[in-house]
């Protein structure tokens, strides 16, 4: 249980650190506080042949989800490295984060898909909506509600799908 609470705070703090370091275009802070939680987590956490393949599961599918929404125009972002066409560095370190809980304190959602896709549709929008309103990293394009929506649709469908993943390659033993 303690394993689960640290890992849910590791990411909370790696969230702020993301969020907050690209807001002041310093995006490189939050990328160190990612790879430092990654290494705690792949060292403790048990699954680390699960964690590594849901890492690169989740890098993929938030470069085709961000880039889409940029491409589409409905979302950019205050610090846009390495390219404003792309999803930037940053926000695939979110991505990144968000992996590294699925095998630990999100883990019981593994045998709950449907309420992983309603949480995912929700807090997905609700976290693009603090990091740009709150703390100004990004942006959505108005109207506002079909960044949103998009966002909703994009993790009700990407949070069952990488916990499926995770699933698919945890460790019995782990």
């Amino acid at each position: 249980m303690l394993k689960k609470i640290a890992n849910f705070v590791g990411f909370d703090v790696c969230w702020f650190a993301l969020v907050l370091s690209a807001a002041a275009g310093v995006w490189g802070w939050g990328i160190a506080a990612v790879i430092g939680f990654a290494a705690i987590t792949l060292y403790w956490g048990g699954q680390r042949r699960s964690d590594l393949i849901v890492v690169a599961s989740a890098l993929l599918i938030g470069l085709i989800v961000e880039t889409t929404l940029i491409q589409t125009g409905l979302i950019g972002f205050e610090s846009d490295f390495p390219s404003s066409q792309i999803a930037p560095l940053w926000m695939l370190g979110l991505w990144a984060n968000f992996a590294l809980t699925l095998n630990h304190s999100l883990a019981f959602l593994k045998q709950r898909l449907g309420l992983a896709a309603a949480i995912g549709a929700a807090l997905g929008p609700f976290a693009y909506y603090t990091a740009g309103e709150v703390f100004g990293a990004a942006h959505l394009s108005p109207p506002m509600w079909q960044g949103l929506a998009a966002l909703a649709l994009a993790y009700a469908i990407a949070t069952p799908l990488l916990l499926a993943i995770a699933r698919r390659f945890e460790s019995r033993g782990g």
